[in-house]
């Protein structure tokens, strides 16, 4: 997520800092382990959902991935509202200061997953290396592939989606994030974004499980953090299985990601459903029509130098690393991003890659990295 500052790079611009960053590094209390991350409401009623999302169910039922089936966690006639701890607690907080009173905070002594690395990929950190853009006191890392304006000549994008792998990195420092997502911005007032992804977070979630997410940036803010589920950012949640903030599988296979406008809200589907809807509502400055979008991966945390991984540790032009392996968009007529143009803010660290397909295989754009270990 960011803050709305043009960066020029080849031709395009890329409005990173206000796209990629602000929701990230901010952390709510933790509660105690056994914290449920939502509350049961009543079923909401008179809600009629849109049409699935142009191709992709028979996208989904192409790719017949193996997944973990998902359970209603609540009683008959409710739904899964996204929430952490208690109402008081649901608020974005700035980082806490270090629990030992001295630069960066501890190292987190829960079990953490660590990525396999190959050992000849792994480098050192070099005397001019360091993470380019802060924000709130964390620095910020990214990998992305993006188009622009340029490739989406028709006006803004309605729908979006794409194929990609959940991870579950390895964390060096408590208080950070590393996150795999899509962005649809739209820069025309302010920067307004829909948000979806992946994120493995310490100290905001109170674990280090992989974490569904949604967010927002409402005219270059990100409110509250800009987290659904943890602010006072409207949802309407219609799904009695899938829910923001939830934890979901970092297996091999492939997972569906895809947000659509309809009816003035912005709808959330995953894994072969709609979540909810962000409502229109929620953006009080400027309703995103996006003519951005980006792919790839985010790190933030409290070290300029960090071991935290992105994606899976892997660099982006390694076959085994993160991938988002097909990407499409929809406005007055239907498009599908052959090639994503790609940018890093640490290359050495979090690089990416396109990968050109085979036998008629769709692009794969591949990210991450060890960072600077």
């Amino acid at each position: 997520m960011s803050q709305g500052t043009g960066v020029r790079r080849g031709g395009l611009v890329f409005y990173l800092i206000g796209t990629l960053m602000a929701c990230a590094l901010t952390a709510v209390p933790v509660a105690s382990a056994g914290v449920r991350l939502y509350k049961c409401e009543a079923t909401p009623t008179g809600i009629e959902e849109p049409a699935p999302p142009s191709g992709l169910v028979a996208r989904e039922a192409q790719a017949a991935t193996a997944r973990l089936a998902l359970t209603k966690p609540c009683g008959t006639n409710q739904v899964p509202y996204p929430v952490t701890g208690a109402a008081s607690e649901v608020g974005i907080a700035s980082i806490p200061p270090p629990p030992d009173g001295k630069g960066n905070p501890l190292v987190d002594e829960r079990p953490v997953y660590r990525s396999v690395k190959v050992g000849s990929h792994r480098r050192r950190k070099g005397t001019s290396a360091h993470a380019t853009r802060v924000y709130n006191g964390a620095w910020y890392s990214w990998s992305l592939g993006l188009t622009t304006a340029e490739h989406i000549p028709d006006g803004p994008v309605s729908e979006v989606w794409d194929e990609q792998t959940n991870e579950q990195p390895y964390i060096a420092a408590s208080y950070s994030h590393s996150l795999g997502q899509l962005w649809a911005i739209d820069t025309s007032g302010g920067q307004s974004t829909v948000e979806l992804g992946w994120t493995e977070a310490p100290g905001q979630y109170p674990d280090v499980e992989v974490h569904l997410f949604v967010a927002m940036e409402d005219g270059g803010e990100y409110r509250e953090g800009g987290y659904i589920g943890l602010s006072s950012i409207p949802w309407v949640q219609t799904s009695s299985t899938a829910f923001p903030n939830m934890i979901i599988s970092h297996t091999d296979h492939i997972h569906f990601y895809a947000i659509k406008e309809s009816g003035g809200n912005w709808w959330i589907w995953y894994e072969g459903q709609y979540l909810g809807y962000i409502p229109h509502t929620a953006w009080v400055h400027h309703f995103p029509k996006p003519h951005l979008l980006e792919w790839g991966g985010e790190v933030a945390t409290p070290e300029e130098y960090t071991c935290t991984d992105m994606g899976n540790g892997h660099y982006g032009n390694e076959s085994v690393s993160a991938a988002v392996t097909y990407t499409f968009w929809v406005n007055s007529f239907y498009a599908e991003p052959s090639e994503l143009e790609g940018f890093a803010s640490d290359f050495s660290q979090y690089n990416p890659q396109q990968w050109y397909p085979t036998k008629g295989l769709p692009y794969e754009f591949h990210y991450g990295g060890p960072g600077w270990c």
